[in-house]
């Protein structure tokens, strides 16, 4: 049935009383517009009134187009809502009977009154805040979500059908939403052109319907967060955010996707490339919702290989593992001189008395000094005997002993903390030339990343010039449909009348001055109806005067010298008049057959490039992955060649840092024996040359 128009509605819905059942609509007051008329807020399906009833505010949504099932549809929805709550949803109800409409009842959808401003409305208001898109993308992410975690999509996502209403997001407009129970139906309406998939529909309809929708806003509210101008730039809000269908019909020369990829930001790109390839995905199916956005980027992190390699560092020097407290708090032992000292006595007596006897000499005898001299010289010697006899006291072997110990000691020590430098150069070396090495492993993966990418875009172009070839194939369809009806009803035209004019046959015809010989002699030229010729001329011979050549109905002409111009005139008004007189009986359209068969054959061609442009956005996809994957291949290979590299630096490091640990386990040794013998020197702080005296002397 058709649906009333706007204006009807609105001259009904003046009276309130009369043309609604529902209590709250009836007893309510609509909101008064231009020229006094009820206010309304048309979209393509529907007209939306508000009706106030004290103070509470109702939407009475009256649908301008006839949707087939429209109450099967609006039953399951509201059952489905009114088991699960939603908080995105508006509460509404479906009323068959809902508006009466110059004597008969319309459905109606009664809704709660939502305050609020639409999406691009806030967008337009805030885009100028990163902080803002950031929070509505993030908003809007939470409400995908909702709506997947109920397995239903709203199959009109737009910024018309999402409101902000203290600051949450809420939907409107329920004609093309999809719960299960509506499974094996199909969709009411393709939604807006700039928030879907060019390739969709009726037939696609699912839970995947929203999923083309999600990219383009989510990936615009991105966009805005890290470039605000792009709203001007791009002319956002004119029933778009940033995108458009044009965009999606050829985005290789689309302003909109040259202006996001011009920005330098990792997120923005994967979200840029997700939306393209859903593009270029032929089935609705395929395409993965924006929840899938952490699995994307997991999965084109391992396809770009950014890597990050911190090779780690041997941490060589020596230990510091001090003991020496073990022997500050132990008393060495006391070392003293042992035995009878008798050849040291005799000779430090025989030194003394030596000494005595020089002096007497000297004091009591005249003696030249040099033999003085000469003399004294026993002294000194008899001295070096008994500082040798000091050294060759058992005691003072030991001590010098243990004193050319710690000597030895003190180099070992000093050539083992050198070979602690030469492993720690060694270390830094084999450090630098493995980093060199992934380093320029790293360099040839990004190489082999831009190629991959490269590649892609030139694969992507090459099929969409060939995919722009095909929709301006399909884009003329209607003109050629249209000049083919005309040439086919002319056709049909041109038939009908040279069928009409070979009913009149020249021998049998009266024309004005031929008579009936010679139309017996024109039948037997060829000339026998009226149809066998479209036109005749006069032609002038210098031998045979004047006649006439006839152009035949097939392409052919036959010259005739017997007719004198006004039998040529004669024969050329009669067929002119047969033909003004048939003209009036001529077809003016085409028959339902050969309508059907007009429609048909461009049904077909139609379908038909459908399928050249889903075979040709397939063969994108499989040519990508295919470069993909010959890529990937090589990538996969580099990375090993690092793993490798890292697991031949950990090897050389831990044989390295085994040969740290044995040096290590040395200096400690050499430490230990260092702090034992300084200890066991301490124990010889007695043994000096003058306690040696004095030994002797108490001895």
């Amino acid at each position: 049935m058709p649906q009333p128009t706007l204006q009807e509605y609105q001259e009904a819905i003046q009276r309130t009383d009369l043309c609604f059942q529902d209590k709250d609509l009836k007893n309510g007051e609509t909101v008064p517009g231009v020229f006094g008329l009820p206010k309304v807020i048309s979209g393509g399906f529907a007209g939306v009134f508000q009706v106030k009833k004290n103070d509470k505010s109702y939407a009475a949504r009256c649908f301008l187009k006839d949707v087939e099932d429209i109450e099967t549809r609006y039953k399951a929805i509201y059952d489905f809502f009114h088991r699960k709550k939603i908080k995105c949803i508006i509460k509404f109800q479906y009323i068959d009977q809902g508006i009466k409409v110059k004597g008969k009842w319309y459905p109606i959808l009664k809704m709660e009154w939502l305050e609020g401003q639409t999406l691009s409305r806030y967008i337009e208001k805030n885009h100028d805040k990163p902080e803002d898109m950031e929070d509505m993308a993030q908003k809007f992410m939470k409400l995908v979500d909702e709506l997947k975690k109920r397995g239903i999509s709203h199959g009109d996502l737009h910024d018309q059908n999402i409101m902000v209403n203290d600051n949450e997001l809420k939907l409107i407009d329920y004609d093309a939403m999809y719960v299960p129970e509506l499974k094996n139906h199909i969709s009411s309406e393709i939604g807006h052109t700039n928030y879907q998939h060019p390739e969709r529909t009726l037939k696609d309809y699912g839970p995947h319907i929203d999923h083309f929708s999600e990219w383009a806003i989510y990936t615009s509210l991105k966009a805005l967060a890290k470039n605000s101008t792009l709203w001007e730039t791009l002319d956002g809000g004119d029933q778009c955010l940033i995108f458009r269908n044009r965009d999606y019909k050829d985005p290789q020369n689309s302003k909109a996707f040259k202006a996001l990829e011009k920005i330098n930001n990792r997120e923005l790109e994967t979200l840029v490339e997700t939306l393209k390839n859903a593009i270029y995905t032929p089935r609705l199916e395929d395409i993965p919702s924006i929840q899938d956005i952490e699995k994307i980027r997991k999965k084109q992190d391992n396809e770009t290989i950014d890597i990050e390699v911190n090779l780690e560092k041997i941490d060589i020097r020596q230990q510091s593992r001090d003991n020496s407290w073990i022997w500050d708090n132990k008393h060495p032992e006391q070392q003293v001189f042992t035995g009878n000292h008798r050849i040291g006595r005799i000779n430090l007596i025989l030194a003394l008395l030596y000494t005595l006897i020089i002096e007497g000499i000297y004091i009591t005898q005249t003696i030249p000094s040099n033999q003085i001299r000469l003399i004294a010289i026993g002294i000194p010697i008899l001295a070096t005997i008994s500082f040798i006899d000091y050294h060759n006291q058992e005691k003072v072997k030991q001590r010098r002993n243990q004193k050319n110990r710690l000597r030895k000691l003190e180099t070992l020590k000093t050539e083992n903390k050198e070979k602690l430098v030469e492993k720690n150069t060694q270390a830094e070396k084999l450090r630098q030339t493995t980093k060199k090495k992934i380093d320029t492993i790293i360099e040839e993966i990004q190489s082999l990343n831009n190629q991959k990418n490269l590649e892609q875009r030139k694969t992507e172009s090459k099929q969409w010039n060939n995919l722009r070839e095909i929709q301006y194939k399909k884009e003329r369809l209607d003109k050629e449909k249209q000049k083919e009806r005309q040439t086919l009803l002319q056709t049909k035209q041109e038939k009908h009348l040279t069928n009409k004019l070979k009913e009149h046959r020249v021998i049998t015809s009266r024309i004005t001055g031929i008579s009936v010989i010679k139309r017996f002699l024109l039948s037997r030229n060829g000339v026998k109806t009226a149809a066998d010729f479209n036109e005749i001329r006069t032609i002038n011979s210098f031998l045979a005067g004047k006649g006439a050549r006839f152009h035949l109905r097939d392409g052919k002409t036959i010259s005739i010298w017997w007719l004198d111009p006004g039998q040529i005139n004669s024969l050329r008004n009669w067929r002119n008049n047969l033909v003004k007189k048939h003209e009036k009986t001529l077809p003016n359209k085409l028959n339902k057959q050969e309508k059907n068969a007009l429609n048909k054959k461009y049904r077909d061609l139609e379908e038909n490039f459908k399928i050249i442009e889903k075979q040709i956005k397939n063969t994108v996809q499989i040519d990508k992955k295919k470069i993909a994957k010959q890529f990937n291949t090589q990538v996969e290979s580099r990375k090993k060649d690092i793993q490798r590299l890292k697991e031949e630096y950990s090897q050389k490091l831990d044989i390295l840092e085994k040969q740290v640990d044995k040096i290590n386990n040395e200096l400690d040794r050499i430490n230990w024996e260092i702090n034992i013998v300084k200890h066991q020197l301490k124990g010889y702080n007695e043994i000096t040359f003058i306690n040696y005296i004095k030994k002797i002397l108490t001895n």
